[in-house]
């Protein structure tokens, strides 16, 4: 059985009819209408509010995250570097 991963509040962008074909509909690309986010630069919760590139790209990197009952954070580094 496959994982199931939950982006609560995250409202999915579905393509128009006519659509002739695209990644969302075609490559199954999950893309918020109300943050922007797509895929890797979602946050765990939708802030609710559509955010500029930069804090997609700082999701994506792991280095934020937003909880609907935190707000926005910095996430903590963890060095796995081996030996």
């Amino acid at each position: 059985m496959a994982d199931i991963i939950s982006f609560p509040g995250h409202k999915w962008y579905h393509c128009d009819p006519s659509c002739s074909g695209c990644m969302i509909c075609d490559g199954g690309l999950g893309a918020c209408v109300t943050c922007g986010g797509f895929e890797g630069s979602l946050a765990k919760d939708c802030p609710q509010v559509r955010c500029e590139m930069i804090v997609h790209d700082e999701v994506h990197a792991g280095r934020i995250d937003y909880d609907r009952r935190r707000g926005w954070y910095r996430k903590e580094r963890i060095d796995v570097r081996e030996g």
